[in-house]
């Protein structure tokens, strides 16, 4: 049914620190703190630029009204293993038609508010469709076809054992 987002009440972790695995979570905390006590499912970091980061431990990306498929730069955030995974899935939605392009790039406010759908992804739930930010519905207010696809698509190959991307265990 998709999920209620806030903007954090202040800015991202410096990039050094954003990029890498480190002891200190206090910042993470502090971030789903902002969001439970707003009652919002979770919170988003915005740079000391303005532009869009990640959340306490998940990724973030948008789908423009044109049908590309946005997420933040690598150097400013974690480099996560899910929207690693959805961006490449997400190139080939452009050769079935579902996606004009697939990239990383700087993602202002505002984009984020004129986005036809906004997603968080990571490892424990994969795609969860942001349907309100801040109070403003996203897109339409519902899971996006784009978002959905690319759970289906994630989800096939949990389920194909010939995937490559599956682990296995002795």
């Amino acid at each position: 049914h998709g999920v209620k987002v806030i903007t954090a009440p202040f800015q991202a972790k410096d990039p050094v620190i954003a990029t890498m695995k480190v002891c200190s979570y206090i910042q993470n905390v502090l971030v789903k703190k902002a969001a439970l006590d707003a009652g919002a499912d979770y919170a988003v970091s915005f740079g000391h630029d303005g532009f869009m980061t990640e959340s306490s431990t998940e990724n973030i990306a948008i789908v423009t009204r044109e049908r590309e498929l946005l997420a933040p730069k690598w150097g400013v955030i974690l480099k996560g293993t899910t929207l690693t995974r959805l961006m490449e899935l997400g190139r080939g939605m452009i050769t079935d038609g579902l996606l004009a392009d697939v990239r990383h790039q700087d993602i202002s406010k505002v984009q984020v508010l004129d986005a036809a759908e906004a997603f968080i992804c990571y490892t424990t739930t994969d795609v969860l469709p942001i349907t309100a930010w801040d109070g403003l519905q996203v897109g339409d207010g519902r899971q996006g076809p784009v978002a959905k696809e690319l759970l289906a698509r994630m989800r096939a190959e949990y389920s194909d054992p010939s995937s490559p991307f599956l682990t296995r265990f002795m």
